[in-house]
């Protein structure tokens, strides 16, 4: 279902005259959405580094 939802928003945003689609995603996300954008055709073009403490 994300597949398909994801291929019509970008045939709207096509529509509206967009050239790009952008996103985040967190790179050891459990439910696998990096694999999913990347066979969209998404490219990872930085990555970010998040440091947490806990109190």
């Amino acid at each position: 279902m994300a597949r398909a939802l994801i291929v019509r928003s970008f045939g709207v945003l096509a529509e509206r005259g967009m050239t790009e689609a952008a996103l985040d995603v967190y790179v050891h996300n459990p439910t696998g959405a990096r694999q999913l954008y990347e066979s969209l055709g998404y490219e990872a073009v930085r990555s970010l580094l998040c440091y947490r403490k806990p109190l």
